[in-house]
């Protein structure tokens, strides 16, 4: 039998009662009343007043109603639910073989440890070179300056061609001075490079020399003829 509406006559609920049941039972408020009068509340609300009074636990038996008797559930699979196979087969593709034959490997070694040796061939007798003559110059210019000086403390000269050069005085000196003392750097420098062309171009012309002393800088850079070592000679 199908269920029926009803409402409590307690607290008002509505609820799905089976007519072939005496009783009823109200989980809302735990309230046991006659179906019949349930569904007269229904019908007719208008003559209950509903006065929701609290109500006992209900320990009975179980009034809650039987739900309809229905047949097996049949499930059955919809077209859209049953997945496409993909027929689409990606192609494959011949991945070329990029290993390097062992041959060809070693051979490439081979030729970038003969381009490194010859590298250090070329490079490292001639830093020693410069490394030497750098040595020779400084020992033979300190001897030529007249205060106590060291080339590890007080001469500086850069680049490969040893023609910069910073000398740290603690005494000042003139400018005739200051003027041998460039003149000399000149001459031992071309001594120990062992320069053939001893000409004024080749000697004096590329030479920066700086004099650092307590009153201030003595410059002579790069003087073009020996009129210009005094003209280009300058206190900063």
């Amino acid at each position: 039998m199908p269920l029926k509406e009803g409402k409590c006559i307690n607290c008002g609920s509505l609820l799905m009662l089976d007519p072939s049941m005496p009783k009823g039972h109200c989980l809302f408020c735990d309230c046991v009343f006659d179906n019949e009068e349930a569904f007269r509340a229904f019908e007719h609300p208008e003559e209950f007043t509903f006065p929701n009074d609290p109500q006992p636990p209900y320990t009975g038996p179980s009034l809650v109603p039987l739900p309809y008797q229905r047949g097996p559930v049949v499930v059955t699979q919809s077209a859209a639910a049953v997945k496409k196979k993909d027929d689409f087969v990606l192609p494959k593709k011949d991945i070329p073989d990029v290993r390097i034959p062992r041959k060809v490997f070693f051979s490439i070694v081979g030729i970038a440890l003969a381009i490194a040796g010859i590298f250090s061939a070329i490079t490292i007798p001639m830093m020693n070179r410069k490394k030497a003559q750098y040595t020779k110059i400084s020992e033979r210019f300190v001897e030529v300056v007249n205060q106590p000086i060291t080339s590890e403390k007080n001469l500086a000269i850069h680049n490969l061609s040893h023609n910069r050069v910073i000398l740290v005085l603690h005494e000042d000196i003139s400018d005739d001075e200051g003027v041998r003392l460039f003149n000399e750097y000149c001459d031992i420098r071309a001594d120990v490079l062992d320069m053939k062309d001893r000409s004024f171009k080749s000697t004096r012309e590329p030479i920066t020399f700086r004099i650092a002393m307590p009153s201030g800088d003595l410059s002579i850079n790069n003087p073009k003829d020996e009129a210009a070592i005094v003209d280009n000679l300058h206190k900063e």
